[in-house]
């Protein structure tokens, strides 16, 4: 955007990553006319619509027999929240990257504790 390279600028592109995994889509996809971007088209669906513009392959891994709003639960909303976070336009308001590895670590763990309970079960 014409700035100087930062650790906030790494945090946006992170976020970005991340909501290009959950959705399928890339900034430039065609979908985005200048009107809106990845992550207004994120923010848009969340949080009860996130299943309306997450990647169809991504809805297709359901492990352990995990049920889709669990899926959405503890995973789709927990990531896309995180991206979203990472993505907002002020950099002072971006969430760092040490919450960020705190979260996804969190996410990994219920997924985990989860699985387990579906086992047991």
């Amino acid at each position: 955007m014409g700035t100087r390279v930062s650790v906030q600028g790494d945090v946006y592109s992170y976020g970005i990553l991340l909501l290009e995994i959950l959705t399928g889509r890339r900034p430039t996809d065609a979908l985005f006319d200048g009107i809106t971007c990845l992550p207004k088209y994120v923010e848009i669906a969340y949080p009860d619509q996130l299943l309306d513009i997450v990647d169809a392959a991504l809805q297709q891994q359901h492990p352990l027999n995990i049920g889709t709003q669990d899926m959405v639960d503890l995973f789709i909303a927990p990531l896309a929240r995180i991206g979203l976070a990472c993505c907002r336009e002020s950099a002072s308001q971006r969430m760092r990257m040490d919450q960020v590895v705190k979260e996804l670590s969190g996410i990994k763990k219920a997924w985990a504790d989860h699985s387990i309970d579906c086992l047991v079960a």
